[in-house]
This record gives structure tokens, C-alpha cells and sequence, in this order.
């Protein structure tokens, strides 16, 4: 029997992508030291879900904005540019609060399309096409409370801190990384 809950954690592993990957010596200063300004999250439902989770969402908790440096179960996570690269790929780890119960899977399959945009602000000026981060290979899932209490608490200790409610709405049109940082 699979699990409904009231909230669902899940961790966005965003590995691969599409489109042409931006000029790296085209960032600017700015971008280079902190690269959540480049980078939108967008939450995508895949249209063939049976259930209109749009609706039944209530609030969504920012854990992790997936671009912050933070080491948890030994795991250095986030990106950075370095050497005239960029290293890491975006996770950020999302809690959704339904109106009624929800099955984890079910919703996990509705979302596995969502995205991050990597678009420095050359692409813009010049009207280039973005790069987008996704998930190709099956590896965003449901996060377990053991896991969740865990990398809030590692965020704490980093110094970190992300939203506590933040609109679907505002996750379905696209957000800036940097958007969801703070209280």
C-alpha cells in the first residue's frame, strides 16, 4: 500500500539538460560569485496527472534552494564557478502542504518534469536561448523525515536560510534560485 501524507518533501536532482550550455567567460563578476542569480526554478505538472495537485497544494516550504553550498551526509552539495567552470548541478529540496492526503508517488511522478533555468544575463541581452537543467535519468524523489530533519539541520548550521511559504503559483511561473532565500 503506498503512503499518502498531508506533505510531500521531494528532492529535485537536476543532472542533465537541454539546450546550449552558456559561454562561461560571458558571466559576469557578479554571476560568477553567486550563481542563484542566473538560475530560475520552474515547477512543471505533467499533464497527464489524474489528480489536480495545482489545487489541492495549500503552501510549499523551501528546505534546500539546491544551489547554496552545504555538506550533508557527506555530501558537498550546491554550485559554484570555479576555474572557468561551473561545478555541481542544482537539487533544491521542496515540502509541499496539501488540503487533503495525498500519494507521495503519485505526486512525484506529476512533478519529475520541473526545471532549473540557467540563463545569465548576456543570454537575455542577446535574446539566446537558456540552458535547462533536468532530470533525465529517474533520480528526483521523495525525501523521508530521517533525511528532511537532517538537511534542515544542516542548513541551520551552514547559516542558511529559505522560505517558509512560498506561492505554487510563483513556483509554476518560474522563480529566481536567489527568490528563495530568506524568511
Amino acid at each position: 500500500m503506498r503512503q499518502s501524507n498531508f506533505e510531500v518533501s521531494i528532492e529535485f536532482i537536476l543532472r542533465k539538460g537541454e539546450g546550449p550550455w552558456p559561454d562561461m567567460d560571458k558571466l559576469s563578476e557578479f554571476e560568477k560569485a553567486d550563481l542563484s542569480d542566473t538560475l530560475y526554478f520552474f515547477l512543471d505538472f505533467d499533464d497527464n496527472c489524474q489528480f489536480d495537485y495545482k489545487k489541492a497544494i495549500s503552501h510549499v516550504e523551501v528546505i534546500y534552494d539546491g544551489v547554496s553550498q552545504l555538506n550533508f551526509s557527506e555530501i558537498d552539495r550546491g554550485m559554484i564557478f570555479k576555474n572557468g567552470e561551473i561545478r555541481g548541478f542544482p537539487s533544491p529540496v521542496l515540502c509541499f502542504s496539501f488540503l487533503e492526503p495525498v500519494n507521495q508517488h503519485d505526486f512525484l511522478k506529476c512533478v519529475w518534469r520541473s526545471s532549473v533555468k540557467f540563463g545569465p544575463s548576456y543570454l537575455n541581452l542577446n535574446n539566446e536561448e537558456p540552458f535547462y537543467f533536468e532530470d533525465h535519468q529517474g533520480y528526483t524523489s521523495v525525501i523521508g523525515k530521517p533525511d528532511l530533519n537532517g538537511l534542515r539541520e544542516a542548513t541551520v548550521q551552514s547559516g542558511h536560510t529559505f522560505k517558509k511559504s512560498i506561492s505554487p503559483k510563483i513556483l509554476i511561473d518560474g522563480v529566481r534560485i536567489s527568490q528563495l532565500r530568506g524568511n
